[in-house]
């Protein structure tokens, strides 16, 4: 199902083009995201299908020309409208998303569960230059996405008003579109026939929380829960470390006083979001990068959301905000609470989940004000 067109045609097709290709030089131009935050394999057999599919669907559907049995872009005026508000052009998108003249494959990225650490039932890609993250949707991801999408829309368009208000302020430190935390969703749409006739695969694209120019040294995925990393989790490249984790050997993040306030607000109007669309399980993703003295500073031109001081900068946003609290979640939550693990599981009702959130952050992420 097609909405209105999103780029012009004819001459307006030109006009565009030349727009994808000013985006791309600009793009090799600019500090781009740090090799050593880059992972993954180059897409083979199915993957590989994935890719070529997604990437030539996305280029011959911004001209209006691709929308067929075997590829279909969903609910593509809302997407467009958080793209807006994320500061993406379409130029810049389709830049970074489409396979480009003279190019004959895909130069995605693939991730597995033999590739990256993180748990999860999906196999997810990012861009070229790690600026995107492209995931595999699973059924209950795609009906959850769906259903929250008209809110969710609202949300970043309202961050995005609330945004151009704030005043300039010269001792900020923090950077990006701080008045949101939640994903930034750019795209969803249906691969038909990858693996046989009649199979359908979802995928979503989004901005990469770690997409910045720093090399990050420590990730963190932080619940509000008793999680710890184990030794062979933290024996992996670029390992991902957990609440416990935090709490013993990671310094807090500090903010001046208006700072820290834009942040808390931001963060709060996020979680009374995340639980009125009856949602858990989701997290704050940090990634730390440790400052040396004597070595210049990168500019962060990709749209991350940064906190900074002398010592270092954290890469911060909220991730994986689409498991619903369903029938099974409640099921899971009932049978915890027997085994008296209590409110430090990761099951939780959205009302105290949210709630114990918003308070780890608070306690134990931020520092005092400075």
């Amino acid at each position: 199902m097609r909405g209105p067109s999103r780029a012009p045609c004819r001459n307006g097709k030109k006009q565009f083009q030349k727009a994808v290709k000013i985006a791309i030089l600009v793009s090799k131009a600019i500090a781009q995201v740090d090799i050593d935050n880059k992972e993954g394999d180059t897409p083979r057999g199915w993957q590989l299908d994935v890719a070529n599919s997604l990437q030539k669907g996305i280029k011959y559907g911004a001209y209006r020309m691709l929308n067929t049995l075997s590829f279909q872009e969903v609910e593509p005026d809302l997407f467009a409208r958080v793209r807006v508000a994320c500061g993406v052009s379409m130029a810049r998108y389709n830049a970074t998303m489409c396979l480009q003249d003279g190019q004959t494959g895909s130069n995605l990225r693939f991730f597995g569960s033999s590739s990256h650490v993180r748990k999860s039932a999906s196999s997810f890609f990012s861009s070229v230059d790690g600026q995107y993250v492209i995931k595999v949707c699973t059924s209950q991801e795609w009906r959850t996405l769906l259903q929250i999408l008209p809110k969710y829309v609202e949300r970043l368009e309202a961050a995005g008003e609330e945004s151009l208000k704030m005043a300039s302020n010269p001792n900020q430190k923090t950077t990006g579109f701080m008045k949101t935390l939640l994903p930034r969703y750019l795209g969803l749409y249906v691969l038909r026939n990858i693996r046989g006739e009649g199979s359908e695969m979802h995928v979503r694209v989004m901005l990469n929380v770690f997409g910045g120019a720093q090399q990050i040294h420590k990730r963190y995925n932080l619940k509000g829960s008793s999680r710890k990393a184990s030794q062979e989790e933290l024996s992996q490249t670029n390992s991902v470390r957990k609440d416990i984790d935090w709490v013993d050997t990671q310094q807090k993040l500090a903010l001046c006083a208006a700072d820290k306030q834009h942040f808390l607000a931001a963060l709060a109007w996020d979680v009374r979001c995340l639980q009125s669309w009856n949602l858990m399980n989701y997290s704050l993703l940090v990634g730390i990068h440790n400052r040396e003295p004597q070595v210049t500073k990168k500019y962060d031109s990709m749209p991350v959301v940064t906190i900074e001081n002398p010592l270092m900068l954290a890469y911060i946003g909220i991730g994986d905000i689409l498991t619903m609290y369903g029938t099974r979640k409640q099921s899971e939550s009932f049978f915890k609470h027997q085994l008296c693990l209590g409110k430090n599981i990761s099951c939780q009702h959205p009302k105290y989940y949210g709630e114990r959130f918003f308070r780890f952050i608070l306690d134990s992420v931020l520092a005092g004000t400075v």
